[in-house]
């Protein structure tokens, strides 16, 4: 039982963080802060949400919605990402012929962390190279031509 009260401690800490911050929009801190409540929020534990304090409840409440907000923030900026695909539509009508363009992109599972642009989403475009790291980049980057007419 006392590992229980030990992750509800670290959970109220979180919590009193999160609270603080000025805005929830994703950013290192924000991100940091999250990640480490999923960590906690996903460990082992026999904690009965339906005996907890009434302070913890609260807590737990207001936890939840901030977590809400949070998700919503982190969707609007990802759905940005998401409109590449229009962008590129855009880009090509108004690029120079024999003009360059770099893409950012993600493959395997690093597409759970960044949007993927296929092949396929590159319309008109002739691709140049695809670069795929290996290492701990996250990013794919694609280079692309607008062919001449």
């Amino acid at each position: 039982m006392a590992s229980n009260d030990h992750l509800i401690a670290q959970i109220m800490q979180l919590h009193a963080s999160i609270s603080k911050l000025e805005s929830l929009k994703p950013c290192k801190q924000v991100n940091s802060l999250f990640t480490h409540l999923v960590k906690l929020c996903t460990l082992p534990s026999s904690i009965d949400i339906e005996s907890l304090p009434q302070e913890v409840q609260h807590m737990r409440e207001s936890l939840i919605n901030l977590c809400g907000d949070a998700e919503t923030l982190l969707e609007l900026e990802f759905s940005s990402f998401l409109k590449k695909v229009k962008i590129l539509g855009h880009m090509w009508k108004y690029m120079k012929e024999g003009g360059f363009l770099l893409v950012r992109s993600a493959k395997g599972a690093r597409a759970f962390l960044y949007p993927v642009i296929e092949e396929r989403d590159m319309v008109n475009f002739e691709v140049l190279a695809m670069f795929h790291p290996t290492d701990d980049i996250i990013n794919s980057v694609v280079l692309l031509r607008k062919p001449k007419a």
